[in-house]
């Protein structure tokens, strides 16, 4: 019955989300498409010829061996082969996308290289999708029917996470594949090379990661109430995506460099996806524990469950400091350093107070009225 009544009241908005995010992943294989093509324009051009052969030292090791061959035609194909090609088979099913393109740009990580604007997009929409399956019917008070219908709040929360993250999978998992595959059909063998199981798996891998990214935005709409508070608490949560994807850069060697959310025929470490889908069961466990325990009446509040208000704010202005320290490239051993450090603890701890206990001293400064007077 719930999955009918979920059905009946956002099918509309599941049929336009679903065209948005198969035309998000389109788009990213199109430019990766058009990125490869425009390269490919660029190694059979004359300007290539004639700055290679004019400035051999910027392409090959030995710039002497070079102007003494008699096959150089021969050696600016094979540079310009390896700049070109995307994938092999012979590719392990998953890398560390930093190492690979310091070590090599001749894959498919140097092509997307354009298109990250797609990649933050498409953080945003899932982010949001998530948010709003529990946020907009707490605000609609579409809960109030959904408690009347006397069924327990865990059966709802449970049935109503495995009827949009089991459609959110699908379409995602869908779109990922035909991103694959307009790569592959617009990029020739000669430089795409891959098997099945590289297919099947790094779509898996990149449908992953965007499931975790729902679940936490998911998380985000059950927890929080305040019309204005939380879909704002949204941004800083943008911002430590922002510096989780520059640290990886710093941690080469490290299986959560092998994120994926962009079409790579690259797939995540076994032990990156174990760890997001044991880190959304615990998110999705304290979202039921939330949605067992929101009153209606405080429905208004930025953190709907009393008891979690000081742990989360606590949390909060810990890594707030944790993000701003990072960012600000502090070192803590001089006394500048330490001055920066206590003027951001303190900065984070007021942003933290007004977004946790806004309404609660907003209550306090009316009784402080109200008996003044």
């Amino acid at each position: 019955m719930l999955y009918k009544i979920f059905w009946q009241r956002s099918k509309w908005i599941i049929l336009f989300a679903s065209l948005v995010i198969f035309a998000s992943f389109a788009f990213s294989s199109l430019s990766i498409v058009y990125n490869w093509q425009d390269s490919r324009n660029f190694y059979q051009s004359e300007a290539f010829k004639k700055d290679f052969d004019s400035y051999p030292k910027n392409y090959v090791k030995d710039e002497n061996k070079y102007r003494a061959s008699k096959h150089q035609a021969a050696i600016r194909q094979k540079y310009s082969d390896r700049q070109l090609m995307v994938h092999s088979k012979n590719s392990p099913l998953y890398t560390m996308q930093t190492q690979i393109f310091n070590d090599s740009p001749s894959n498919v990580f140097y092509f997307q290289t354009n298109v990250q604007l797609g990649q933050a997009e498409k953080v945003v929409l899932f982010l949001l999708l998530g948010f709003a399956v529990f946020f907009l019917d707490l605000k609609l008070h579409f809960n109030q029917f959904l408690f009347g219908l006397g069924i327990k709040r865990s059966k709802i929360f449970w049935q109503k996470v495995l009827f949009y993250t089991g459609i959110l999978f699908i379409v995602t998992l869908l779109s990922n594949y035909c991103a694959l595959g307009i790569i592959g059909a617009n990029i020739p063998d000669k430089y795409l090379d891959f098997t099945w199981t590289q297919f099947l798996y790094s779509g898996f891998s990149c449908t992953m990661s965007y499931l975790f990214i729902f679940i936490i935005g998911l998380l985000f709409g059950v927890g929080l109430g305040n019309l204005f508070f939380a879909p704002l608490s949204l941004v800083p949560l943008l911002f430590y995506f922002v510096f989780y994807q520059e640290k990886l850069s710093y941690l080469k060697g490290e299986w959560f460099d092998t994120w994926q959310l962009l079409p790579s025929f690259y797939g995540s470490h076994p032990m990156l996806i174990v760890f997001m889908i044991l880190a959304s069961l615990s998110l999705l466990a304290l979202g039921c524990y939330s949605f067992n325990r929101t009153s209606l009446e405080n429905s208004s509040e930025f953190l709907l469950v009393k008891k979690l208000r000081l742990p989360i704010y606590l949390l909060m202005i810990a890594s707030s400091v944790y993000l701003g320290v990072g960012t600000s490239f502090l070192t803590l051993k001089t006394w500048q350093d330490l001055k920066v450090f206590v003027g951001i603890t303190l900065f984070c701890t007021v942003i933290a107070t007004i977004f946790v206990y806004f309404q609660t001293m907003l209550k306090w400064w009316r009784r402080y009225r109200e008996n003044k007077w």
